[in-house]
């Protein structure tokens, strides 16, 4: 089964990560697998590009078609681009970085592939367009079987004119008749205007709940890995605790790392190391953020609270240095998504 979302570990199968405590850095060694056959591949030069963290930037070191990604800070989501020409097209994977779990190395799409699914959507790879292939999973991440065209929406892609979803069959060929997801449960779009960051989310009245946000580039194929739940979106966590649930996360997400000590968050004019709570909070909810008028909580828009949006996937970038939250299904943001719209209270 194709895996796309994946964590590095501290080894397995050829690809490793190693880190240092909370606030360091990781080390990514690996190869490419090809999208449809999964073999990894030994011929062709490599080009790879790491996207999403801003500073430091990560070191990237490519031989053929292996490569060493030094430099990538712990507990962040980076976006891998890779390409082998001529035979396979650039490709985007999103990567969580921690220091356990392995699950899986990036895939490259091949242009033969790419040429037969963009003439099922009736549609040609071309600039300023992207194209999103999206693995439907269920929590457990197997193949989430059955999704229905009419499920499926594409939210926030601008003025594209969308083509898709096109299905894939148990063997990734197009099947041109299929109207819901089978076999490893993969859907594909075209022509999605690029840069941006559209939404697979679900229609009104569907069955099934989801929402993953997809960064699009010039030319280049997106996967995602997208978790479909059963019946609508779950509701936010009820009585959220500022000192027990959510200020704990600084720690846990690495956050402490930069926003602590000597670091350039802290310098930046926030500061959530010293193991206090009520510090936090109060630089959280009661400061304004430096040169700025706004707080870093909004209580009357809590999605648009910088305490959210920063960490964020955002195009274009916003200046944090690292990606956070894989997206606004992350459990941790919606854990702090539900103490803002409770009250953002100091509990």
């Amino acid at each position: 089964m194709t895996r796309v979302l994946f964590v590095a570990a501290l080894a397995g199968c050829g690809f490793h990560a190693q880190g240092d405590p909370v606030g360091g850095s990781v080390t990514l060694q690996g190869q490419l697998r090809d999208f449809k056959t999964q073999n990894v591949l030994v011929d062709g030069t490599a080009t790879v590009v790491v996207e999403g963290q801003l500073s430091p930037p990560p070191v990237v070191t490519v031989a053929g078609v292996s490569f060493t990604i030094d430099g990538v800070l712990e507990n962040s989501l980076v976006d891998v681009v890779v390409a082998v020409p001529p035979t396979h097209h650039a490709t985007r994977s999103s990567i969580l970085f921690v220091t356990d779990n392995f699950e899986e190395a990036p895939v490259v799409v091949d242009e033969v592939t790419l040429a037969s699914l963009a003439a099922a959507a009736g549609a040609t790879p071309r600039a300023g367009h992207g194209m999103i292939l999206a693995h439907l999973v269920d929590d457990a991440h197997q193949p989430r079987l059955g999704v229905l065209r009419s499920e499926l929406a594409l939210a926030d892609v601008g003025a594209s004119t969308v083509k898709g979803p096109v299905f894939l069959d148990g063997t990734l060929a197009v099947a041109a008749d299929q109207t819901k997801t089978s076999g490893e449960g993969w859907v594909a779009y075209f022509d999605v205007l690029s840069p941006g960051l559209p939404t697979l989310t679900a229609a009104p009245n569907a069955s099934v709940n989801m929402a993953a946000a997809i960064p699009i580039g010039d030319d280049v194929v997106s996967i995602a890995e997208v978790i479909v739940g059963t019946g609508t979106t779950p509701p936010l966590p009820a009585n959220v605790s500022f000192a027990t649930q959510v200020f704990p996360l600084f720690t846990s997400l690495g956050c402490v790392g930069c926003h602590a000590a000597n670091g350039g968050g802290k310098d930046a004019g926030l500061d959530l190391g010293g193991g206090s709570p009520h510090k936090a909070y109060t630089e959280l909810v009661d400061e304004l953020r430096p040169g700025t008028p706004k707080f870093r909580v909004d209580k009357e828009h809590p999605t648009q609270s910088l305490v959210l949006t920063m960490p964020s996937r955002e195009v274009p970038p916003d200046g944090h240095p690292n990606i956070t939250f894989t997206g606004p299904s992350d459990p941790a943001y919606r854990l702090i998504q539900a103490w803002i719209t409770q009250g953002a209270t100091e509990n």
